[in-house]
């Protein structure tokens, strides 16, 4: 009898040795594959990864205002194939995966040009995590002498400097172009003057001086414009367009970057400066610019944010206003021969 039972025992036991073996290696694989992906990709961001992708048309320009909360982040997909990005939020893990998402489905695996506006933490709190994800060509940075001026500043500095990317001060009359598009800088204007808004952000950073030493862009492209105002206030506007009047005044010519000419009065969307902030608020700068639409980028339920004062000169100037708090992503798109339409998207 022994010598019958003896193959089924051991056909029992190999096929127990079998499905732990089994086992293991479905383990060591998992194991393998978490490592792996791991290196390449933060597992905790991993569903800003799992999207569907939708790039950019070719000769489009796509700009999406990242709802990252109270905070900035604007990416900018230009007709060439090229793309910017204006900062990056927080760097809070919810709106981090919100701003990593959008890049991701916009397909976005390098920024040709990344802008940070600001020292303050709703605006390069995320960049510093960033580029060390995602490749990046050129940095405009603000021109702050003390680098720990903030902690999400410092942060940034760092990565930048670890990761070798080149960095460039932004401030008035730089900027970069392509065939159908040019980007530049309005304000601060030149750091080695001592009227400039960085000079005296870096005698006293309080928080007026770091909000008017905020840089204020502006992006033309197939006879569109969008003026992007960060957390600049009154004084800083008020100067870009005494420097508007005096420069119209002379030659009739406001151009601040290699030639080409911006007219103020012709803006398309203009980002709300300061979030909507009270302290923020120009209503004379939105008379001028009499946009036609207007995003706000602020937090749902952000105390004190926006300000009735700072919607009602928006839309006194005729602006349509979107909140990222209420839309999510606005996004604005035009073709060479179209019109620009907005959508939004949660």
């Amino acid at each position: 009898m022994s010598g019958v039972n003896l193959p089924v025992k051991k056909r029992r036991f190999s096929k127990r040795r079998l499905k732990v073996a089994v086992c293991i290696a479905v383990v060591a694989l998992l194991i393998v594959a978490i490592i792996v992906t791991n290196v390449f990709i933060p597992l905790r961001y991993l569903s800003a990864y799992l999207v569907s992708g939708d790039k950019n048309a070719d000769g489009r320009l796509r700009i999406t205002y990242i709802d990252v909360g109270f905070g900035d982040s604007t990416l900018i997909e230009l007709p060439d194939g090229k793309v910017a990005l204006i900062d990056g939020g927080d760097g809070s893990y919810p709106n981090q995966a919100k701003l990593l998402k959008a890049l991701n489905s916009a397909g976005v695996g390098r920024i040709d040009y990344l802008i940070c506006t600001s020292v303050d933490k709703e605006h390069c709190g995320g960049l510093a995590e960033l580029i060390k994800l995602k490749s990046v060509g050129v940095a405009y940075i603000p021109y702050c002498i003390n680098t720990r001026i903030t902690d999400e500043y410092h942060a940034f500095i760092t990565a930048l400097r670890d990761e070798g990317i080149e960095s460039k001060i932004a401030y008035s009359s730089q900027g970069f172009c392509g065939e159908d598009y040019f980007l530049c800088f309005l304000s601060p204007s030149d750091y080695n003057s001592e009227q400039s808004f960085y000079s005296l952000m870096n005698k006293n950073p309080n928080k007026e001086n770091k909000d008017n030493a905020s840089v204020v862009c502006w992006l033309d492209c197939y006879g569109k414009s969008f003026a992007f105002c960060s957390d600049a206030r009154g004084e800083a506007l008020q100067r870009i367009m005494a420097e508007y009047e005096v420069k119209k005044a002379e030659n009739g010519i406001y151009a601040p970057y290699g030639g080409n000419k911006i007219c103020l009065e012709e803006c398309d969307v203009v980002t709300v400066e300061g979030h909507g902030g009270e302290k923020n608020a120009c209503a004379e700068w939105h008379n001028l610019l009499k946009a036609e639409y207007a995003v706000v980028s602020v937090g749902l339920n952000y105390g004190g944010y926006p300000s009735a004062i700072s919607l009602s000169n928006p839309t006194g100037a005729g602006s349509k206003i979107y909140l990222t708090s209420e839309s999510g992503n606005i996004k604005f798109c035009i073709s060479r021969c179209d019109e620009l339409t907005v959508s939004s998207e949660r």
